[in-house]
């Protein structure tokens, strides 16, 4: 829960309280200078989703476990699975913490992780 206290921080900056619109959230995070020490604050958080995903603590997603957060969201079994399937890199059926992280290449599997980049 750190992580994600200290990312809300470093988005909202001095105003904890307020509301952001996806617009808003999206400046804001493209603000974000991780230069100054807080570069593993995003690593940190998308190791705690994975953690909080991962419900049966095998280290890994199978594709129950992925659908559940698209289906939190009110995507399609569609959606999770052509989207689990493209994180699925090398194919095994499971996804691990290296396929769920994503990167600065628009076109890197783990821009999927929260559907279509």
């Amino acid at each position: 829960m750190e992580a994600f206290d200290q990312w809300w921080n470093l988005v909202a900056g001095s105003s904890p309280d307020i509301a952001l619109d996806p617009a808003a959230w999206v400046s804001a995070v493209k603000a974000i200078d991780t230069s100054d020490g807080n570069a593993e604050v995003p690593s940190r958080i998308i190791d705690a989703m994975f953690a909080m995903i991962d419900t049966d603590g095998s280290g890994t997603l199978d594709q129950a476990e992925f659908a559940r957060i698209y289906d939190s969201a009110g995507a399609s079994r569609q959606q999770a699975l052509d989207a689990f399937a493209v994180l699925d890199r090398d194919g095994d059926g499971v996804i691990d913490i290296q396929e769920f992280s994503s990167s600065d290449d628009p076109q890197a599997p783990g821009n999927w992780l929260l559907g279509r980049p």
